[in-house]
Formats: structure tokens, C-alpha cells, sequence
């Protein structure tokens, strides 16, 4: 084992001798090259969440995103506040804003089927900002192009 106090350590460059890249000002070529990062889709989904039946359509949400996890996109559900409200109650008024923030800092919004007057509220929300409307994991994958650039 080589001591701090050695010569071997005094002399100028023993480290960058082992650890190459320590010399980085001075060989840029041992930096590993940059990789371009995949462009990370944001996807809000948007559903039925009390008819029929609260925690069937957070299940078959949850579903869906698994889907979109598996497809390499970044989901947002906001049925998953269902546990939170469960915990600590708040009125419909807080929870549609609160998830009208997280639409807002989305890329593109699923809408799944079925009667939501929430959801339909979020849509109009998101195509008054501009942010793409789709109903279903086929459209999303067809606009997937569109949405990275």
C-alpha cells in the first residue's frame, strides 16, 4: 500500500496516473461522450373517478398507467388522491384545483372513457392551454413524434 507521505504521492500526476480521469481539463477525450436523453412524455389522465364507483375506476386508471409506464411515458393519476382525501377530507373544489395544477405541468392529457364532468373540465382546461387532448394509448403512441419536439 502506498502512504500519503510517500514519494510516489508527492510526485505531481501519481493520482491522474491512476484515475485517468482526474486529468479531465487536460484529455477531454477520456470524458465519456454525452448521451441524448429520450425526451420524458408527462401524461395526466383524466376519467371517471365517483360514478360508478370510485375505487374500480382508480383501479382501472391505475391500469392504464402501468400501460404507459410499460410504453416509457411518465403518467400522472389524479384518482390516486383518493387514499390522501380518505385520510384528510377536503372539498371537490380543492381537490379539481389541485389537479388542474399537475394538468398544467403536463404534456398531454388521456382521457378515458366514461360520464366525469370533472374530466371534462380538465379537457377544456388543457385545450384552452394547448396541451394535446387524446383518448385512448394507440392516438398517445401516434402523436408520440409530435409530443418529443
Amino acid at each position: 500500500m502506498v502512504s500519503v507521505d510517500s514519494p510516489q504521492v508527492q510526485r505531481a500526476g501519481y493520482l491522474e496516473d491512476l484515475f485517468p480521469w482526474l486529468n479531465w481539463k487536460t484529455r477531454p477525450d477520456i470524458l465519456p461522450k454525452p448521451q441524448k436523453a429520450k425526451p420524458v412524455i408527462t401524461v395526466y389522465v383524466a376519467g371517471p373517478y365517483t360514478r360508478p364507483d370510485p375505487v374500480e375506476n382508480t383501479h382501472n386508471t391505475i391500469k392504464i398507467a402501468d400501460k404507459l409506464c410499460e410504453l416509457g411515458y411518465v403518467p400522472f393519476i389524479p384518482h390516486l388522491t383518493m387514499l390522501w382525501h380518505a385520510v384528510s377530507p377536503k372539498a371537490y373544489q380543492f381537490w379539481l384545483d389541485y389537479d388542474m395544477h399537475w394538468l398544467r405541468k403536463c404534456d398531454v392529457l388521456l382521457r378515458r372513457p366514461g360520464d366525469s364532468s370533472g374530466a371534462d373540465k380538465e379537457v377544456v382546461e388543457a385545450m384552452l392551454r394547448g396541451i394535446p387532448v387524446v383518448y385512448s394509448i394507440d392516438e398517445l403512441e401516434s402523436k408520440r413524434d409530435e409530443l418529443c419536439q
